[in-house]
Protein backbone atom coordinates (compact mmCIF):
# COMPACT_ATOMS: atom_id res chain seq x y z
CA UNK A 1 0.00 0.00 0.00
CA UNK A 2 3.24 2.27 0.57
CA UNK A 3 4.18 1.89 -2.71
CA UNK A 4 0.88 2.64 -4.01
CA UNK A 5 0.36 5.98 -2.27
CA UNK A 6 4.27 6.71 -3.12
CA UNK A 7 3.42 6.41 -6.59
CA UNK A 8 0.17 8.04 -6.72
CA UNK A 9 2.00 10.98 -4.99
CA UNK A 10 4.51 10.81 -7.91
CA UNK A 11 2.32 11.31 -10.45
CA UNK A 12 0.28 14.20 -8.44
CA UNK A 13 3.61 16.07 -8.26
CA UNK A 14 4.45 16.28 -12.05
CA UNK A 15 2.12 19.23 -11.73
CA UNK A 16 0.34 18.96 -15.31
CA UNK A 17 -1.86 21.81 -15.53
CA UNK A 18 -5.76 20.80 -16.56
CA UNK A 19 -5.67 22.90 -19.99
CA UNK A 20 -2.91 20.65 -20.78
CA UNK A 21 -4.79 17.57 -19.89
CA UNK A 22 -7.11 18.62 -22.23
CA UNK A 23 -4.40 18.64 -25.13
CA UNK A 24 -3.24 16.03 -24.25
CA UNK A 25 -6.25 13.99 -24.37
CA UNK A 26 -6.88 15.44 -27.87
CA UNK A 27 -2.91 14.79 -28.99
CA UNK A 28 -3.06 11.07 -28.18
CA UNK A 29 -6.62 10.28 -29.35
CA UNK A 30 -5.41 11.83 -32.76
CA UNK A 31 -2.94 9.93 -32.51
CA UNK A 32 -4.14 6.08 -31.38
CA UNK A 33 -6.77 7.19 -34.63
CA UNK A 34 -4.27 8.14 -37.11
CA UNK A 35 -3.04 4.31 -36.05
CA UNK A 36 -6.11 2.57 -36.29
CA UNK A 37 -6.74 4.07 -39.87
CA UNK A 38 -3.04 2.90 -40.85
CA UNK A 39 -3.36 -0.35 -39.39
CA UNK A 40 -6.44 -1.46 -40.94
CA UNK A 41 -6.77 0.47 -44.61
CA UNK A 42 -9.81 2.60 -43.88
CA UNK A 43 -10.92 4.30 -46.78
CA UNK A 44 -12.70 7.39 -47.06
CA UNK A 45 -12.08 8.80 -44.08
CA UNK A 46 -12.88 12.62 -43.57
CA UNK A 47 -12.02 15.14 -40.93
CA UNK A 48 -15.04 14.75 -38.49
CA UNK A 49 -14.69 10.89 -38.63
CA UNK A 50 -11.20 11.79 -37.16
CA UNK A 51 -12.22 14.25 -34.74
CA UNK A 52 -15.13 12.58 -33.69
CA UNK A 53 -12.82 9.92 -31.89
CA UNK A 54 -11.25 13.08 -29.44
CA UNK A 55 -14.01 14.22 -29.30
CA UNK A 56 -15.50 10.96 -27.20
CA UNK A 57 -11.90 10.67 -25.52
CA UNK A 58 -12.62 14.00 -24.11
CA UNK A 59 -15.86 13.01 -22.72
CA UNK A 60 -14.32 9.80 -20.91
CA UNK A 61 -11.98 11.56 -19.60
CA UNK A 62 -13.61 15.16 -18.33
CA UNK A 63 -15.91 12.76 -16.91
CA UNK A 64 -13.36 10.75 -14.36
CA UNK A 65 -11.68 14.07 -13.61
CA UNK A 66 -15.42 14.88 -11.92
CA UNK A 67 -15.67 11.73 -10.71
CA UNK A 68 -12.56 11.17 -9.26
CA UNK A 69 -12.96 15.12 -7.57
CA UNK A 70 -16.59 14.06 -6.52
CA UNK A 71 -15.56 10.95 -4.90
CA UNK A 72 -12.04 11.86 -3.52
CA UNK A 73 -12.52 16.23 -2.83
CA UNK A 74 -8.55 16.23 -3.97
CA UNK A 75 -8.07 19.16 -5.68
CA UNK A 76 -8.30 19.71 -9.30
CA UNK A 77 -4.70 20.23 -10.44
CA UNK A 78 -3.77 17.63 -8.78
CA UNK A 79 -6.09 15.31 -10.07
CA UNK A 80 -5.48 16.07 -13.45
CA UNK A 81 -1.77 15.72 -13.07
CA UNK A 82 -2.95 11.82 -11.99
CA UNK A 83 -4.83 11.25 -14.49
CA UNK A 84 -1.97 12.23 -17.45
CA UNK A 85 -0.25 9.39 -16.30
CA UNK A 86 -3.10 7.59 -17.87
CA UNK A 87 -3.95 9.70 -21.12
CA UNK A 88 -1.18 7.23 -22.85
CA UNK A 89 -3.39 4.22 -23.23
CA UNK A 90 -5.53 5.79 -25.11
CA UNK A 91 -3.03 4.41 -27.98
CA UNK A 92 -3.18 0.59 -26.88
CA UNK A 93 -6.50 -0.76 -28.98
CA UNK A 94 -5.08 -0.88 -32.63
CA UNK A 95 -1.64 -1.16 -31.11
CA UNK A 96 -3.08 -4.14 -28.92
CA UNK A 97 -5.53 -6.01 -32.30
CA UNK A 98 -2.71 -5.72 -34.74
CA UNK A 99 0.02 -7.13 -33.18
CA UNK A 100 -1.30 -9.37 -30.28
CA UNK A 101 -4.38 -10.39 -31.46
CA UNK A 102 -3.40 -10.36 -35.27
CA UNK A 103 -6.64 -8.33 -36.39
CA UNK A 104 -6.15 -8.08 -40.42
CA UNK A 105 -6.79 -5.04 -42.44
CA UNK A 106 -8.93 -3.91 -45.48
CA UNK A 107 -11.91 -3.03 -43.07
CA UNK A 108 -14.49 -0.64 -43.64
CA UNK A 109 -14.53 2.52 -41.17
CA UNK A 110 -17.43 1.52 -38.34
CA UNK A 111 -20.29 3.98 -38.19
CA UNK A 112 -20.24 6.14 -35.21
CA UNK A 113 -22.79 3.87 -32.99
CA UNK A 114 -20.93 0.79 -33.48
CA UNK A 115 -17.49 2.81 -32.61
CA UNK A 116 -19.17 4.47 -29.44
CA UNK A 117 -21.08 1.63 -28.07
CA UNK A 118 -17.76 -0.40 -28.58
CA UNK A 119 -14.98 1.88 -27.70
CA UNK A 120 -15.37 1.38 -23.74
CA UNK A 121 -17.21 -1.52 -23.35
CA UNK A 122 -16.10 -5.55 -22.06
CA UNK A 123 -19.34 -6.67 -23.83
CA UNK A 124 -18.64 -6.03 -27.06
CA UNK A 125 -16.19 -7.21 -29.69
CA UNK A 126 -16.24 -7.39 -33.36
CA UNK A 127 -12.94 -8.15 -35.35
CA UNK A 128 -14.37 -6.12 -38.23
CA UNK A 129 -14.10 -3.05 -36.55
CA UNK A 130 -13.46 -2.76 -32.94
CA UNK A 131 -11.27 -6.56 -31.12
CA UNK A 132 -10.16 -7.33 -27.97
CA UNK A 133 -7.77 -3.75 -27.61
CA UNK A 134 -10.29 -1.39 -25.99
CA UNK A 135 -10.86 -4.22 -23.66
CA UNK A 136 -7.33 -4.36 -22.59
CA UNK A 137 -7.67 -0.48 -22.55
CA UNK A 138 -10.27 -0.37 -20.48
CA UNK A 139 -9.47 -2.65 -18.01
CA UNK A 140 -5.97 -0.37 -17.28
CA UNK A 141 -7.92 2.23 -17.45
CA UNK A 142 -10.35 1.13 -14.40
CA UNK A 143 -7.65 -0.48 -12.55
CA UNK A 144 -5.83 3.38 -12.57
CA UNK A 145 -8.70 4.40 -11.13
CA UNK A 146 -9.08 2.13 -8.73
CA UNK A 147 -5.84 2.76 -6.86
CA UNK A 148 -6.21 6.14 -7.16
CA UNK A 149 -9.65 6.07 -4.84
CA UNK A 150 -8.15 2.94 -3.09
CA UNK A 151 -4.93 5.69 -2.06
CA UNK A 152 -7.60 8.98 -0.85
CA UNK A 153 -9.44 6.54 1.59
CA UNK A 154 -6.83 6.15 3.54
CA UNK A 155 -8.65 7.33 6.64
CA UNK A 156 -10.86 4.40 6.70
CA UNK A 157 -9.53 0.82 7.10
CA UNK A 158 -7.72 -1.66 5.03
CA UNK A 159 -11.23 -3.92 4.36
CA UNK A 160 -13.63 -0.41 3.55
CA UNK A 161 -10.70 1.19 1.46
CA UNK A 162 -10.99 -1.64 -1.64
CA UNK A 163 -14.61 -1.89 -0.64
CA UNK A 164 -15.38 1.67 -1.51
CA UNK A 165 -12.78 2.03 -4.47
CA UNK A 166 -14.46 -1.13 -5.82
CA UNK A 167 -17.81 0.44 -5.43
CA UNK A 168 -16.25 3.76 -6.82
CA UNK A 169 -14.54 2.39 -9.99
CA UNK A 170 -17.62 -0.16 -10.99
CA UNK A 171 -19.84 3.41 -10.90
CA UNK A 172 -17.33 5.29 -13.04
CA UNK A 173 -17.72 2.13 -15.19
CA UNK A 174 -21.03 1.78 -15.24
CA UNK A 175 -21.55 5.93 -16.12
CA UNK A 176 -18.99 5.41 -18.84
CA UNK A 177 -20.84 2.92 -20.17
CA UNK A 178 -24.12 5.15 -20.17
CA UNK A 179 -22.48 8.43 -22.25
CA UNK A 180 -21.04 6.15 -24.46
CA UNK A 181 -23.82 5.10 -25.65
CA UNK A 182 -25.47 7.96 -27.13
CA UNK A 183 -29.00 5.90 -28.10
CA UNK A 184 -30.51 6.15 -24.32
CA UNK A 185 -30.48 9.92 -24.12
CA UNK A 186 -33.26 11.92 -25.61
CA UNK A 187 -30.76 14.42 -27.33
CA UNK A 188 -29.79 11.74 -29.70
CA UNK A 189 -33.23 10.99 -31.11
CA UNK A 190 -34.03 14.34 -31.23
CA UNK A 191 -30.70 15.03 -33.34
CA UNK A 192 -30.98 11.64 -35.45
CA UNK A 193 -32.38 11.75 -38.59
CA UNK A 194 -33.05 9.35 -41.67
CA UNK A 195 -33.01 10.13 -45.44
CA UNK A 196 -31.28 9.60 -48.94
CA UNK A 197 -27.65 8.95 -48.52
CA UNK A 198 -25.80 11.64 -49.71
CA UNK A 199 -22.30 13.68 -48.62
CA UNK A 200 -23.78 15.79 -45.81
CA UNK A 201 -25.84 12.58 -44.77
CA UNK A 202 -22.62 10.54 -44.51
CA UNK A 203 -21.43 13.24 -42.28
CA UNK A 204 -23.97 14.06 -40.77
CA UNK A 205 -23.69 11.39 -37.54
CA UNK A 206 -20.67 12.39 -37.23
CA UNK A 207 -21.38 16.35 -36.33
CA UNK A 208 -24.35 14.67 -33.84
CA UNK A 209 -21.52 13.08 -32.32
CA UNK A 210 -19.22 15.78 -31.80
CA UNK A 211 -21.73 18.08 -30.61
CA UNK A 212 -22.55 15.35 -28.02
CA UNK A 213 -19.44 14.59 -26.56
CA UNK A 214 -18.17 17.88 -26.73
CA UNK A 215 -21.49 19.04 -24.52
CA UNK A 216 -20.53 16.28 -22.39
CA UNK A 217 -16.66 17.08 -21.53
CA UNK A 218 -17.70 20.62 -21.30
CA UNK A 219 -20.47 20.36 -18.65
CA UNK A 220 -17.85 17.40 -16.95
CA UNK A 221 -15.18 19.69 -16.87
CA UNK A 222 -17.19 23.01 -15.57
CA UNK A 223 -18.89 21.21 -13.16
CA UNK A 224 -15.54 20.00 -12.03
CA UNK A 225 -14.38 23.34 -11.26
CA UNK A 226 -16.81 24.73 -9.86
CA UNK A 227 -16.67 22.17 -7.22
CA UNK A 228 -13.29 22.91 -6.78
CA UNK A 229 -14.38 27.20 -6.48
CA UNK A 230 -17.33 28.66 -7.59
CA UNK A 231 -16.52 31.86 -6.26
CA UNK A 232 -13.45 31.77 -9.02
CA UNK A 233 -15.25 30.56 -11.87
CA UNK A 234 -17.88 33.20 -11.42
CA UNK A 235 -14.84 35.93 -11.18
CA UNK A 236 -13.36 34.48 -14.15
CA UNK A 237 -16.55 34.70 -16.42
CA UNK A 238 -17.26 38.24 -15.48
CA UNK A 239 -13.73 39.25 -16.72
CA UNK A 240 -14.36 37.66 -19.82
CA UNK A 241 -17.12 40.96 -20.50
CA UNK A 242 -20.11 38.84 -21.54
CA UNK A 243 -21.28 41.88 -23.61
CA UNK A 244 -17.95 41.19 -26.04
CA UNK A 245 -18.62 37.81 -25.60
CA UNK A 246 -22.26 38.39 -27.18
CA UNK A 247 -21.03 40.61 -29.75
CA UNK A 248 -18.29 38.43 -31.37
CA UNK A 249 -20.60 35.57 -31.11
CA UNK A 250 -23.41 37.90 -32.99
CA UNK A 251 -20.90 38.56 -35.95
CA UNK A 252 -20.40 34.87 -35.90
CA UNK A 253 -24.41 34.16 -36.26
CA UNK A 254 -24.47 37.30 -39.10
CA UNK A 255 -21.59 36.18 -41.10
CA UNK A 256 -23.73 32.02 -40.74
CA UNK A 257 -27.42 33.50 -41.77
CA UNK A 258 -26.40 35.60 -44.66
CA UNK A 259 -24.30 33.01 -46.06
CA UNK A 260 -27.30 30.62 -45.42
CA UNK A 261 -30.23 33.27 -45.52
CA UNK A 262 -32.53 30.69 -43.76
CA UNK A 263 -32.61 27.17 -42.49
CA UNK A 264 -35.84 26.24 -44.11
CA UNK A 265 -34.12 23.68 -46.18
CA UNK A 266 -34.68 20.05 -46.23
CA UNK A 267 -34.62 18.44 -43.32
CA UNK A 268 -30.73 16.88 -43.54
CA UNK A 269 -29.76 20.27 -44.04
CA UNK A 270 -32.16 22.12 -41.25
CA UNK A 271 -30.46 20.15 -38.28
CA UNK A 272 -27.45 19.73 -39.59
CA UNK A 273 -26.42 23.62 -39.84
CA UNK A 274 -28.81 24.23 -36.46
CA UNK A 275 -25.53 22.30 -34.85
CA UNK A 276 -23.00 23.84 -37.01
CA UNK A 277 -24.43 26.98 -36.14
CA UNK A 278 -24.06 26.40 -32.03
CA UNK A 279 -20.44 24.51 -32.66
CA UNK A 280 -19.46 27.87 -34.41
CA UNK A 281 -21.13 29.88 -30.91
CA UNK A 282 -19.35 27.89 -28.95
CA UNK A 283 -15.97 28.11 -30.67
CA UNK A 284 -16.53 32.34 -30.97
CA UNK A 285 -17.35 32.92 -27.79
CA UNK A 286 -14.01 30.91 -26.82
CA UNK A 287 -11.96 33.00 -29.12
CA UNK A 288 -12.69 35.50 -27.44
CA UNK A 289 -12.68 34.47 -24.39
CA UNK A 290 -8.96 33.60 -25.14
CA UNK A 291 -8.18 37.18 -25.98
CA UNK A 292 -9.47 38.81 -23.34
CA UNK A 293 -7.94 36.69 -21.00
CA UNK A 294 -4.47 37.64 -22.46
CA UNK A 295 -5.47 41.40 -22.64
CA UNK A 296 -6.04 41.21 -18.43
CA UNK A 297 -3.22 38.51 -17.88
CA UNK A 298 -0.89 41.56 -19.55
CA UNK A 299 -2.34 44.57 -18.34
CA UNK A 300 -2.41 43.41 -14.94
CA UNK A 301 -0.07 45.83 -13.53
CA UNK A 302 -2.50 49.37 -15.04
CA UNK A 303 -5.25 47.42 -13.59
CA UNK A 304 -4.11 47.99 -10.32
CA UNK A 305 -5.10 51.57 -11.07
CA UNK A 306 -7.77 52.02 -13.44
CA UNK A 307 -9.34 48.26 -13.31
CA UNK A 308 -9.20 47.14 -9.73
CA UNK A 309 -12.22 45.28 -9.97
CA UNK A 310 -10.66 42.44 -12.03
CA UNK A 311 -9.73 39.04 -10.52
CA UNK A 312 -6.32 38.93 -11.36
CA UNK A 313 -5.96 42.61 -9.16
CA UNK A 314 -8.23 41.59 -6.64
CA UNK A 315 -6.11 38.26 -5.69
CA UNK A 316 -10.03 35.99 -6.45
CA UNK A 317 -7.58 34.10 -8.89
CA UNK A 318 -3.63 33.81 -9.96
CA UNK A 319 -1.88 34.84 -13.02
CA UNK A 320 -1.39 31.06 -13.70
CA UNK A 321 -5.14 30.54 -13.26
CA UNK A 322 -5.81 33.22 -15.43
CA UNK A 323 -3.19 31.92 -18.36
CA UNK A 324 -4.35 28.37 -18.03
CA UNK A 325 -7.95 29.92 -18.59
CA UNK A 326 -6.86 31.81 -21.51
CA UNK A 327 -5.14 28.92 -23.47
CA UNK A 328 -8.23 26.37 -22.03
CA UNK A 329 -10.33 28.48 -23.84
CA UNK A 330 -7.89 28.88 -26.92
CA UNK A 331 -7.55 25.03 -27.28
CA UNK A 332 -11.30 24.90 -27.19
CA UNK A 333 -12.39 27.30 -29.52
CA UNK A 334 -9.59 26.22 -32.48
CA UNK A 335 -10.63 22.48 -32.05
CA UNK A 336 -14.57 23.41 -32.43
CA UNK A 337 -13.77 25.37 -35.39
CA UNK A 338 -11.79 22.63 -36.58
CA UNK A 339 -15.18 20.61 -36.80
CA UNK A 340 -16.35 23.19 -38.89
CA UNK A 341 -14.09 23.10 -41.58
CA UNK A 342 -10.45 24.58 -42.26
CA UNK A 343 -12.09 27.73 -43.69
CA UNK A 344 -13.59 28.50 -40.28
CA UNK A 345 -10.03 27.69 -38.44
CA UNK A 346 -8.51 29.82 -40.87
CA UNK A 347 -10.26 32.76 -39.67
CA UNK A 348 -10.35 31.54 -36.06
CA UNK A 349 -6.60 31.55 -36.20
CA UNK A 350 -6.25 35.18 -37.59
CA UNK A 351 -8.81 36.39 -34.63
CA UNK A 352 -7.28 35.32 -32.05
CA UNK A 353 -3.58 35.91 -33.29
CA UNK A 354 -4.81 39.55 -33.80
CA UNK A 355 -6.06 39.87 -30.20
CA UNK A 356 -2.91 38.50 -29.19
CA UNK A 357 -0.35 40.84 -31.06
CA UNK A 358 -2.92 43.74 -29.58
CA UNK A 359 -1.98 43.01 -25.82
CA UNK A 360 1.70 41.35 -26.40
CA UNK A 361 4.69 44.38 -24.64
CA UNK A 362 6.87 43.49 -27.79
CA UNK A 363 4.57 44.48 -30.15
CA UNK A 364 1.55 45.78 -28.09
CA UNK A 365 -0.53 46.88 -31.09
CA UNK A 366 -2.57 48.97 -28.67
CA UNK A 367 -0.20 51.78 -28.36
CA UNK A 368 -0.51 52.83 -31.86
CA UNK A 369 -4.03 53.99 -31.93
CA UNK A 370 -5.47 50.63 -33.62
CA UNK A 371 -7.54 50.26 -31.29
CA UNK A 372 -10.79 50.25 -32.63
CA UNK A 373 -9.46 49.20 -35.85
CA UNK A 374 -8.75 45.54 -34.70
CA UNK A 375 -12.12 45.64 -33.01
CA UNK A 376 -13.46 46.05 -36.30
CA UNK A 377 -11.19 44.02 -37.67
CA UNK A 378 -11.71 41.18 -35.11
CA UNK A 379 -15.54 41.77 -35.86
CA UNK A 380 -14.98 40.79 -39.97
CA UNK A 381 -12.74 37.85 -39.25
CA UNK A 382 -15.56 36.15 -36.70
CA UNK A 383 -18.67 37.15 -39.38
CA UNK A 384 -15.81 35.47 -42.18
CA UNK A 385 -15.77 32.68 -39.77
CA UNK A 386 -19.54 32.26 -39.66
CA UNK A 387 -19.74 33.14 -43.16
CA UNK A 388 -17.54 29.84 -44.25
CA UNK A 389 -18.96 27.58 -41.43
CA UNK A 390 -23.08 26.49 -43.54
CA UNK A 391 -23.09 22.89 -44.69
CA UNK A 392 -22.95 23.90 -48.43
CA UNK A 393 -20.00 23.77 -49.82
CA UNK A 394 -20.98 25.48 -53.02
CA UNK A 395 -21.98 28.52 -51.33
CA UNK A 396 -18.24 29.33 -49.88
CA UNK A 397 -16.55 31.61 -52.05
CA UNK A 398 -14.69 34.89 -51.94
CA UNK A 399 -17.11 36.57 -53.87
CA UNK A 400 -18.49 40.10 -53.88
CA UNK A 401 -21.23 39.74 -51.51
CA UNK A 402 -18.40 38.65 -48.81
CA UNK A 403 -16.09 41.24 -49.57
CA UNK A 404 -18.89 43.83 -49.07
CA UNK A 405 -20.06 43.09 -45.68
CA UNK A 406 -16.59 42.22 -44.27
CA UNK A 407 -15.52 45.55 -45.63
CA UNK A 408 -18.35 47.21 -44.49
CA UNK A 409 -18.54 45.48 -40.72
CA UNK A 410 -15.33 46.56 -40.40
CA UNK A 411 -15.72 50.01 -41.12
CA UNK A 412 -19.00 49.98 -38.97
CA UNK A 413 -17.55 48.54 -35.86
CA UNK A 414 -13.80 50.83 -36.46
CA UNK A 415 -15.75 53.68 -36.21
CA UNK A 416 -18.34 52.64 -33.87
CA UNK A 417 -15.85 51.30 -30.96
CA UNK A 418 -15.00 54.51 -30.69
CA UNK A 419 -17.66 54.41 -27.64
CA UNK A 420 -15.22 52.10 -25.81
CA UNK A 421 -12.31 54.32 -26.07
CA UNK A 422 -14.53 56.98 -23.55
CA UNK A 423 -14.92 54.90 -20.85
CA UNK A 424 -11.79 53.80 -21.22
CA UNK A 425 -9.73 57.00 -21.25
CA UNK A 426 -8.23 57.27 -18.07
CA UNK A 427 -6.74 53.36 -18.44
CA UNK A 428 -5.48 54.39 -21.65
CA UNK A 429 -3.78 57.93 -20.83
CA UNK A 430 -2.63 55.32 -17.88
CA UNK A 431 -1.04 53.02 -19.91
CA UNK A 432 0.47 55.30 -22.51
CA UNK A 433 -2.63 54.56 -25.11
CA UNK A 434 -3.10 56.99 -28.57
CA UNK A 435 -7.09 57.23 -29.41
CA UNK A 436 -9.28 60.06 -30.17
CA UNK A 437 -10.18 60.88 -26.44
CA UNK A 438 -5.97 60.66 -25.21
CA UNK A 439 -4.80 62.66 -28.19
CA UNK A 440 -7.94 65.66 -29.12
CA UNK A 441 -9.19 65.57 -25.02
CA UNK A 442 -12.28 64.53 -23.81
CA UNK A 443 -15.26 67.26 -25.44
CA UNK A 444 -13.52 67.39 -29.02
CA UNK A 445 -13.11 63.75 -28.75
CA UNK A 446 -16.85 63.29 -28.48
CA UNK A 447 -17.72 65.40 -31.60
CA UNK A 448 -15.14 63.65 -33.42
CA UNK A 449 -16.54 60.02 -32.21
CA UNK A 450 -19.93 60.88 -32.57
CA UNK A 451 -20.11 61.94 -36.58
CA UNK A 452 -17.77 58.93 -36.50
CA UNK A 453 -20.83 56.92 -35.04
CA UNK A 454 -22.89 58.88 -37.36
CA UNK A 455 -21.13 57.45 -40.50
CA UNK A 456 -20.28 53.80 -39.36
CA UNK A 457 -24.35 53.16 -38.41
CA UNK A 458 -25.51 54.78 -41.24
CA UNK A 459 -22.75 52.41 -43.19
CA UNK A 460 -25.15 49.05 -42.92
CA UNK A 461 -27.60 51.03 -45.57
CA UNK A 462 -25.34 49.93 -48.16
CA UNK A 463 -25.92 45.85 -47.57
CA UNK A 464 -29.51 46.82 -46.97
CA UNK A 465 -31.04 49.43 -49.09
CA UNK A 466 -34.60 49.24 -47.96
CA UNK A 467 -33.88 49.57 -43.97
CA UNK A 468 -31.38 52.89 -44.77
CA UNK A 469 -34.20 54.91 -42.80
CA UNK A 470 -33.78 52.78 -39.65
CA UNK A 471 -30.17 52.81 -39.81
CA UNK A 472 -29.76 56.93 -40.11
CA UNK A 473 -32.14 57.22 -37.26
CA UNK A 474 -30.43 54.53 -34.94
CA UNK A 475 -27.20 55.96 -36.10
CA UNK A 476 -28.24 59.95 -35.06
CA UNK A 477 -29.51 58.35 -31.56
CA UNK A 478 -25.96 57.00 -30.88
CA UNK A 479 -24.03 60.06 -31.74
CA UNK A 480 -26.58 61.82 -29.42
CA UNK A 481 -26.11 59.29 -26.68
CA UNK A 482 -22.20 59.23 -27.10
CA UNK A 483 -22.40 63.21 -26.92
CA UNK A 484 -24.37 62.74 -23.51
CA UNK A 485 -21.42 59.87 -22.42
CA UNK A 486 -24.64 56.95 -22.02
CA UNK A 487 -22.39 54.55 -23.48
CA UNK A 488 -24.23 51.87 -21.72
CA UNK A 489 -27.18 52.47 -23.63
CA UNK A 490 -25.49 52.74 -27.54
CA UNK A 491 -24.83 49.12 -26.94
CA UNK A 492 -28.72 48.91 -26.95
CA UNK A 493 -28.39 50.77 -30.27
CA UNK A 494 -25.89 48.61 -31.49
CA UNK A 495 -28.17 45.26 -30.82
CA UNK A 496 -31.09 47.57 -32.66
CA UNK A 497 -29.17 47.81 -35.52
CA UNK A 498 -27.61 44.32 -35.12
CA UNK A 499 -30.74 42.44 -35.40
CA UNK A 500 -32.01 45.23 -37.93
CA UNK A 501 -29.50 43.68 -40.80
CA UNK A 502 -30.44 39.78 -39.28
CA UNK A 503 -34.02 40.32 -39.94
CA UNK A 504 -33.22 41.82 -43.21
CA UNK A 505 -31.44 38.58 -44.23
CA UNK A 506 -33.82 36.25 -43.01
CA UNK A 507 -36.96 37.33 -43.82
Amino acid sequence: MKTLERLVEKAEGLEVPIWALVFLVIVFSAIRHYLEISFFGYEHVTRLYFLHACSYYLMVFMFIFLALKAITGEKADRIASAISVAVPVILLPPIVDRFIFGRTSGYSYPSPYTWANMAMSFFESDPTYLHRGHQVEFAILLALIFVYILVKMKPLGRVQRIAVALASTFSVYVSIVAISTPRIWPLFDLLSLTGPFNEFTRDYPYIVYNFIYITFASIFFWLTILVENPQKVKILMRDASPPRIIHFSLMYVLGFFVQLNFLGMEDVYFRGNLLVLLIGILSAASGWAFVVAINNYYDRQVDRITNAYRGIVSGEYTEINLMGFSLLALITGAYTALILGIMPLVFYLLFVLLGFLYSYPKIYLKRYGTKTIIIGLGSALLFAMGYFSPWYPEMRTFDLRFWTYFLVLFAVFSAGSVMNDLKDVESDVENGVKTIFTVFGRERGKKIAAAMMLLAFSLPGIIAPEMLPVFVLLAALGAFLLMREKVLYIYLVYFAEYFTILLFHTL
